[in-house]
């Protein structure tokens, strides 16, 4: 904004000086005299002006007085000073713009000025202008051109020409090194322009309104901190007093140890006399036989005899939301409440009840989420449980609840010992029993088929006709399936009773074992292809030679049985590896998917899981796996159903592993 007129001076025109044409003497006292009584009029209402500004500005404290005193400090200086005023305050939190008017009867243009027509952040003038730059600014006068630039809208155009602004002058007010917003002053065609003196005077207006606001920031401050202080004080004392009888409670529980019964008795005795309350009850929530009844428990502060003759307490609406978990019941006086004494007969307390005026109940919520019951307290008098009451109720209620769980545990704990024992010794004749029917297995029934194979091998030597020897080959296959069975039975059994698969090892080649047990094989086959041996590597390591023969028949032979027609199987033997050999067999087929996760788990024909085409009794690939386990090694099965492919690998490790005791002597 260009200045278009140059800064007037107060100060009169020095007049030039005319020896021909002097003055008359008394002339020029006479011209002395106004010019210090003018100036003494001017200081007089310089200083009457900063007393009504001191005194307006007072001592504000709250923003509403603070808002007060503005306003009415704007007014002095419209009034006294400049025919408009605006004071704008940008403190953080208390931005406001606050006009004012000589003339009073202007009010819509005062508001309109306050909380319509605000400057722009940008303008290159104005109050943001003084704050970005912390300089006054001050125009003599005030062109047309300056108005459209200042202007928000047209409307606004208007209203400023229509003031008729001939001078202005905007300065920051300053507190404490900081700008917390700023003095503007305007003069119409009317006043004279604002000169430097007038400058000054606004700038120390403007400090003085400035320093007030700050004081009132900081008086608000210090009054919020101290009102903090003051709250964090009391509530550090309520929380110490808390925390010192939860204290008590707590020892107080620890001292009642894991007895239920004293544990409930002391909660009840505590809570009651922490609470204020002249008597408190702890009701166990369990349903009687009506389905609404509560078994009582414990009483403080009144003896037994006052609820016995009165029964049990029934589900009341002000019972209600204890026994069922929702929430905490506190009230100055229960006969107040609109749900007291709904319910016949007594519609109230029964008579001969405890005088019961102020009531606050919570309910013991279980870790497991179920209502263990409530806490009840009562006091005669009206309005004793206040708020603090009713947390340290709350908190007594969790203390109780993990007590009551803790004991409760502790006595389902014993209960279990003792269930434990009963167990432990049923188990035991379960094993005896289990290695008597071993014993029998193992002989009673390995001695009659003996037999009956030793019978059928000699008059199978002996037949001189196919139609002899047939049904005779088959009684011996029969026997033979059924020696496998009893070997699985008993292996099943001995891992069931936690011995394992017994080990007898030695060095020897796992080749020469799969081919002997393929050739078994291939000899009770039929025309089409049988088992194929590849091998990879050296094939020796120190295994038990005849459980490694009785996984490779397990393995093998369930891959002939459920192979595709009229395809082979593959046994490789891959002993690449320093450590370890791998032995995989290999069909055409697929497992069903649903088969797969349970395929080595035993007996699974008894859930109708057995695959289509097994016989037997569904123990060859639990055996197999026992038996690579035993080894120290591993088994498992791929299976793509699309792909119609089966694979099992079984990784045994070429030596026994080292007991750990050996490794550190080893080390030593």
């Amino acid at each position: 904004m260009k200045v278009d007129d140059p800064v007037r001076s107060s100060r009169p025109a020095t007049q030039p000086h005319h020896e021909q044409d002097p003055l008359p003497e008394s002339e020029r006292r006479g011209l002395a005299e106004r010019s210090a009584l003018r100036t003494a009029e001017r200081e007089r209402d310089v200083a009457r002006l900063k007393g009504e500004i001191s005194f307006a500005l007072g001592d504000i404290t709250d923003t509403e007085g603070q808002v007060l005193a503005l306003q009415q400090v704007a007014d002095l200086i419209a009034k006294g000073f400049g025919d408009w005023c605006v004071i704008h305050v940008a403190e953080p939190g208390e931005a406001r713009r606050i006009a004012s008017h000589a003339d009073v009867l202007k009010p819509t243009w005062t508001q309109a000025f306050s909380t319509r027509w605000r400057p722009r952040p940008d303008s290159p003038r104005g109050h943001f202008a003084v704050l970005r730059s912390g300089q006054p600014q001050w125009f003599p006068s005030v062109s047309d051109q300056m108005l459209v630039e200042t202007a928000v809208d047209p409307e606004h155009l208007e209203a400023l020409r229509a003031m008729h602004i001939s001078s202005y002058l905007c300065v920051p007010m300053h507190a404490r090194r900081r700008i917390v917003g700023t003095l503007a002053c305007v003069r119409t065609a009317t006043s004279p322009a604002y000169d430097e003196r007038e400058v000054a005077f606004a700038q120390q207006i403007a400090d003085r309104v400035g320093l007030a606001i700050d004081n009132s920031r900081l008086y608000r401050e210090a009054q919020e901190a101290r009102e903090t202080a003051e709250r964090l004080y009391v509530a550090e004392q309520r929380a110490r007093a808390e925390a010192e009888a939860l204290a008590r409670v707590a020892q107080a529980l620890s001292e009642a140890g894991l007895d239920l019964d004293a544990v409930v008795q002391r909660v009840t005795d505590e809570a009651t006399a922490l609470v204020g309350a002249q008597f408190g009850a702890f009701f166990y929530n369990a349903v009687g036989e009506k389905g609404e009844e509560y078994m009582l428990y414990t009483l403080s502060g009144a003896p037994r005899a006052a609820f016995e003759k009165l029964g049990l307490p029934r589900n009341t609406p002000i019972f209600a939301p204890t026994f069922a978990g929702v929430g905490t019941v506190r009230l100055d006086d229960v006969k107040k409440d609109p749900r007291y004494g709904t319910m016949s007969p007594h519609h109230g307390m029964p008579k001969g009840h405890l005088p019961v005026t102020s009531y606050l109940a919570v309910p013991v919520v279980s870790r497991t989420g179920a209502v263990t019951g409530g806490l009840f307290f009562g006091h005669s008098a009206p309005g004793r449980f206040t708020e603090q009451h009713e947390r340290i109720a709350r908190v007594l209620a969790a203390h109780a609840s993990l007590a009551i769980d803790n004991a409760r545990v502790f006595q389902a704990s014993r209960e279990g010992e003792e269930r434990q024992a009963r167990l432990v010794g049923e188990l035991e004749h379960a094993v005896r029993f289990s290695e008597m029917f071993v014993g029998i297995l193992g002989h009673d029934l390995r001695n009659p088929l003996s037999a009956i194979t030793t019978a059928a091998s000699v008059v199978l030597s002996r037949a001189d006709s196919e139609r002899v020897a047939k049904p005779v080959s088959r009684i011996l296959g029969s026997a033979d399936r059924m020696s496998r069975m009893i070997d699985q039975i008993l292996d099943f059994t001995r891992v069931r009773l936690g011995g394992g698969i017994p080990l007898s090892r030695k060095r020897f080649e796992l080749a020469d074992i799969c081919r002997l047990v393929l050739d078994e094989l291939r000899g009770e086959g039929d025309d089409e292809p049988q088992a194929q041996l590849e091998l990879r590597g050296p094939t020796s390591g120190e295994w038990d030679e005849d459980r490694l023969a009785q996984l490779v028949s397990n393995l093998a032979g369930n891959a002939l049985q459920h192979r595709s027609p009229g395809t082979p199987v593959l046994v490789s033997i891959d002993g690449s590896m320093p450590d370890k050999v791998t032995l995989s067999v290999q069909n055409r087929g697929s497992v069903p998917p649903d088969l797969l996760p349970v395929i080595f788990e035993p007996l699974r024909g008894r859930d109708g899981r057995k695959r289509q085409g097994s016989s037997g009794l569904g123990l060859g690939l639990y055996i197999s796996q026992q038996i690579a386990l035993a080894h120290g090694g591993s088994i498992r099965v791929d299976s793509e159903p699309g792909a119609d492919h089966t694979r099992f690998d079984v990784d045994l490790p070429r030596s026994p592993p080292v007991p750990q005791q050996t490794q550190q002597e080893n080390v030593k």
